[in-house]
């Protein structure tokens, strides 16, 4: 459901353009969705996805309403292809950068390969990071410009069995923030925090080559993501609001309020629940 927001929302965001990373899926879709049927916004979307992508630029379009939808499909880890793309930026008028692109690895960092870690930090950090850096002089161009990084519950909080995915959502918080003091007045940037959301991140996840549990493991931890975690419809609402409102972080739901205040006064009994957590999620194989 889409909700109906008063004329100064719908102003704010009317005629610009949105470009949202990850966008054929999960939040990034969501996003899409809400800018532009809500907001009237232009959108520049890309994905690794080109079947996802063609599939949300076609819903998109049977609207029949007046906004521009351009999609564009290659993989955010990749320097080249950030460059590449950068270059078909340069005639492009861009308002708003929402980073949603990202995977996950589930597993612990004593199994975990190398190149898996690797991996996951070019794509939910680096790709990012060179991204940002790419079309910043476009942002720069435009007054209320503001970039949007999604980022996790796990980047304020350390996650047991999530060590890749909680150092990149940690980098991009610190990038988030230093980032905002230096664009003071000139880029606005808001870094978002949920915890778990009912996306098919699980199925897209990375494992150890030695994970015996295979597709059992898969199937756990998607079942949990979609039992307990919140909607991608909650995480775009809010963050829209909180893209209007200009604020700097926003948390997601009463659990990351819950942890991320628990760890910040009280780190010692904050380890202890989540090591009690995290064992309980193994003995039910939602984690190896």
């Amino acid at each position: 459901m889409f909700t109906i927001s008063g004329d100064k929302l719908m102003n704010f965001f009317k005629n610009k353009t949105a470009l949202i990373t990850g966008a054929s899926s999960g939040i990034g879709r969501q996003l899409a969705c809400d800018l532009f049927i809500q907001k009237k916004c232009h959108l520049i979307l890309t994905d690794i996805d080109q079947e996802g992508l063609d599939q949300l630029a076609q819903e998109l379009a049977s609207l029949n309403q007046s906004q521009s939808v351009q999609t564009f499909c290659f993989d955010i880890s990749c320097p080249q292809a950030i460059s590449d793309f950068a270059q078909q930026m340069e005639s492009c008028s861009v308002n708003f950068l929402i980073d949603n692109a990202g995977i996950f690895y589930s597993g612990t960092f004593e199994k975990m390969d190398i190149e898996h870690f690797e991996k996951l930090i070019q794509t939910n950090l680096m790709g990012t990071i060179r991204l940002t850096r790419k079309l910043l002089p476009q942002l720069l161009n435009h007054q209320e410009s503001q970039i949007v990084n999604i980022s996790s519950l796990a980047g304020l909080v350390g996650a047991p069995g999530m060590c890749a995915y909680s150092t990149a959502k940690f980098g991009l918080v610190g990038f988030s923030q230093a980032l905002a003091t230096e664009l003071y007045k000139r880029v606005h940037v808001l870094t978002v925090c949920p915890s778990t959301v009912k996306t098919n991140i699980a199925h897209n996840a990375l494992y150890a080559e030695d994970d015996s549990q295979g597709n059992s493991e898969i199937n756990s931890l998607h079942q949990f993501v979609q039992s307990l975690g919140t909607t991608p419809q909650k995480v775009s609402k809010n963050t829209i609001k909180a893209m209007h409102q200009k604020k700097r972080i926003i948390l997601i739901n009463a659990d990351s309020y819950f942890f991320y205040y628990l760890h910040k006064f009280f780190p010692g009994v904050s380890e202890k629940f989540l090591t009690m957590l995290y064992s309980k999620l193994k003995s039910k194989g939602v984690v190896n």
